[in-house]
Formats: C-alpha cells, sequence, structure tokens
C-alpha cells in the first residue's frame, strides 16, 4: 500500500501537467483574438508605400508601384515624380490602421497558397514604410465577401477575414495620379485668353455682381466666341474642372505636334502671372496632351474628359458641370 500511494501521486501529478499545457496551448485558430488590429505596429510614421501585385507560384514579377511624401505631399517617384491624389493615399492609410481581423480562417501553408496570402503566392502585398525601413507588411488574397478579402499580416502565421479588398490597393500609377493636376487657383484667377486652331479667340475676365446683400462672382467673355454669360461660366467650368488621366512624360515627342495645337489657353492671376496651356489632339488616339507652362509634365486627357472644354470653346451647350466655382 505504501509503495501504490507514491506511483498514484506521481500519475496524479503527470495529469495535471498534462492538463495544464493541452489548457496553455495556443491554439493558432483562436490566437490572436478577432476583432483586434490585424497591424500591432506603429503605422503613423509612414513616408512610403511600396504596392504590389498579383504575383503567382512561380514568382513572376508583379505589377508595383511606389508612393512617397515628401514635403508634406504624396508623389510617384517611379512614374515622373508625378504628384498622387493625397486623398486617396490617406483613405488607404486609414482603411489599414481600421482593418481588424475577422473570423481566423487558415494556418497551413496550402492553405496561405490556396487564399493568396503567402509570401510568394498573392493578390496584394502592402508595404508600409518609414524612409528605407518597413514597418508593417500585409498581404492581400482572394474575396470573403463584398469589400473584404483573406488577410495576413507578415508577423501573423493566421489567414483572417478582413474588411479591405485587393482593387482598393491598386498597383498602376495612373490611379494614384492627381486627376485635378491642372486645376487653376480659382480664387486668384482673373483672366482667362482662349485661342483656337482657326485664329479665333476669346478672353474672359472676372467681375463682381450684386445681388441683394451678396456680391457673387462671374465672368464676362469678350470676343465672337462668347454671346452670353452662360456661355462664359461654360468655359470656365470646363477648364477648372479639365481631369488628367496620365503623364506621358517630361519630354516633349515630336508626333504630338504641339505646334498645330487645338487650343492654347492663357491663365492670368490677380499678380499679373500667367500660365500657358497647350492642348493638342494625340494622332491616332482618343486623347489629348497637354503642357501647362508652370509644370514640368506633358499630360494624357481622354476624350471624354477633354469633351467638355471643346464643345465649350467650339459653342456647343454643354453646362453639365453647374455654376463656376470662385
Amino acid at each position: 500500500m505504501r509503495r501504490t500511494i507514491p506511483i498514484l501521486a506521481i500519475a496524479l501529478a503527470a495529469q495535471i501537467v498534462l492538463a495544464a499545457a493541452l489548457y496553455w496551448r495556443a491554439d493558432p485558430l483562436a490566437a490572436p483574438r478577432p476583432q483586434t488590429p490585424l497591424l500591432t505596429a506603429d503605422i503613423s510614421q509612414v513616408d512610403r508605400l511600396r504596392l504590389e501585385g498579383p504575383v503567382a507560384a512561380d514568382k513572376r514579377s508583379a505589377p508595383a508601384v511606389e508612393l512617397v511624401k515628401r514635403d508634406g505631399k504624396w508623389r510617384l517617384p517611379g512614374y515622373f515624380d508625378a504628384p498622387a491624389d493625397a486623398a486617396k493615399v490617406e483613405d488607404l492609410l486609414k482603411r489599414v490602421r481600421e482593418a481588424t481581423r475577422g473570423l481566423p480562417v487558415a494556418t497551413s501553408r496550402d492553405a496561405m497558397t490556396r487564399l493568396r496570402v503567402a509570401d510568394d503566392a498573392y493578390e496584394r502585398r502592402l508595404s508600409l514604410m518609414q524612409g528605407e525601413k518597413t514597418l508593417a507588411t500585409i498581404y492581400l488574397g482572394t474575396s470573403s465577401g463584398a469589400r473584404k478579402a483573406h488577410a495576413r499580416a507578415a508577423t501573423d502565421s493566421v489567414v483572417y477575414a478582413v474588411s479591405l479588398a485587393p482593387f482598393e490597393v491598386r498597383t498602376s500609377a495612373p490611379e494614384w495620379l492627381d486627376v485635378h493636376l491642372l486645376k487653376p487657383d480659382m480664387g486668384a484667377l482673373t483672366e482667362i485668353t482662349i485661342r483656337r486652331a482657326d485664329g479665333k479667340t476669346v478672353v474672359l475676365r472676372r467681375a463682381e455682381r450684386k445681388e441683394g446683400e451678396q456680391s457673387v462672382t462671374i465672368w464676362r467673355g469678350d470676343g465672337e466666341l462668347v454671346a452670353d454669360e452662360n456661355r462664359a461660366r461654360a468655359l470656365v467650368d470646363a477648364i477648372t474642372n479639365l481631369r488628367v488621366d496620365a503623364v506621358l512624360g517630361t519630354e516633349p515627342q515630336p508626333q504630338w505636334r504641339l505646334e498645330a495645337a487645338a487650343l492654347t489657353i492663357t491663365l492670368t492671376s490677380n499678380q499679373g502671372q500667367s500660365v500657358h496651356w497647350t492642348l493638342a489632339k494625340l494622332p491616332n488616339s482618343d486623347s489629348h496632351v497637354v503642357k501647362a507652362s508652370n509644370q514640368a509634365w506633358y499630360l494624357e486627357v481622354k476624350s471624354w474628359n477633354a469633351r467638355p472644354l471643346l464643345d465649350a470653346v467650339a459653342g456647343e451647350k454643354t453646362h453639365r458641370h453647374g455654376p463656376a466655382k470662385s
């Protein structure tokens, strides 16, 4: 009996140790908990983003774009150093900061490849950096619902469902371009001169008109192209809302034939400074090239974005954009 008691005590102790080990053993699908932040790193100092994908398991090179913040402004260094749309970049960073782990989905290497969040097979890889230092990396894979995807932080061995979709992590530089790159400072603008290819010219001048107790900005036109105030307003509106589609480069090309411009526009500010736009039709294309004298880039404007301006200059009744804003 005395010999049996120590044996039973040892067996009981072993069972207790085993039970404790099983209890405390980390379940890979339960830790970290769902609804905790996807990223644990502090990304408040991010000033560089690298967006890549998709890439397959054969490790072919993936489309990639880089965004860098300099002097408080986001730029595209690999795309003629053109300005990026700051609102788009900040919105992506906000979505990343707010991304939380949904339900855990998988942990195996095969599952990561199948769900497209493996190191070498993913839909998108987003690297958040400060200078050359990588602060965090996210892999986005297959869809898990509307605007949701399977995702994995580089530091995680678990795949989760998160509210961030691969299409929001664009890997084409033009998709990050500031489309309002040509937008003039309407508050400082006092005069606009437009010259067509046929030599006809119009001058639009800023004026103020009293409406009750308020003073309203209007534009009046001189020249044969402007018949009334609505026409002048349409021209100013079209110039203000001209959207850019892409950057063609920083050097002119002979085939662009800028000397045969469809339009030349001069924008004069209240400081007496002038900016000149040259707009020419690209041969065998539905696009125009625009060069502003105060910018380094030759810009592509698709026909549907150039049409309101061309129609307004030609005399078409296209008052789709509402009144000009001062």
